[in-house]
């Protein structure tokens, strides 16, 4: 083998030599560009791994948001602190549903794409379901509130205005008002007033009394 590479002409030794040197030139120029598309590929999957991973921890700052809002409805006292809630609520409820779909796109693996539809769903039910029931209830106990409030503040003027009138009835001892005489309009509504209180006086006393 040696002998006949030594009987090579000086040319053939030259080309066959250029002809090593080029193929290895294109070996190492394959597995140069093969080493770089793989670093892209791992690049690329890791870039993708860690935006899942942002955008599982906002879909989950986004639940969690959820749940101050449902608490917040809960301790709500007045309509405008119970309708914020309730914003807040619609607010954190499309960043989730954003979060999750952006997550869903992310996702190549069948297992984890059927947790985040199944997480999804838990948060549309806990919306329609929960809070809704939540806001629903503590609304109506507002207007319930609201209303009482109101009729003690009607008893309390009503009460407040009858006493002043009798103050000035000269009928009932008291002296006539620097506004004129008495009026007997006034004595007729604080009656009509006084027989309300009396008969509400008298449910409640029926309704304690044992049977």
């Amino acid at each position: 083998m040696i002998k006949i590479i030594q009987d090579l002409r000086i040319g053939t030794k030259l080309a066959v030599t250029s002809g090593i040197s080029v193929l290895l030139v294109g070996v190492m120029i394959f597995s140069q560009m093969s080493g770089n598309a793989a670093v892209g590929q791992s690049t690329l999957t890791m870039n993708q791994q860690n935006e899942l991973a942002h955008f599982a921890l906002q879909a989950k700052a986004s639940v969690r948001g959820m749940m101050i809002a449902v608490r917040d409805a809960r301790l709500a006292r007045k309509a405008e602190e119970l309708q914020a809630a309730q914003a807040y609520l619609d607010e954190r409820h499309k960043s989730a549903q954003s979060n999750i779909s952006e997550t869903l796109k992310l996702s190549k693996n069948p297992e984890n794409h059927a947790r985040i539809e199944k997480m999804n769903v838990l948060v549309d039910q806990y919306l329609n379901q929960t809070a809704k029931q939540v806001i629903g209830i503590q609304k109506e106990a507002l207007g319930i509130e609201a209303k009482r409030s109101a009729s003690g503040e009607l008893e309390g003027v009503g009460l407040a205005n009858c006493s002043t009138g009798f103050a000035g009835d000269p009928r009932r001892g008291g002296r006539r008002s620097d506004r004129g005489a008495y009026d007997d309009r006034a004595a007729q509504t604080c009656g009509v007033f006084f027989r309300f209180r009396r008969k509400r006086q008298e449910r409640a006393t029926a309704r304690r009394k044992p049977v």
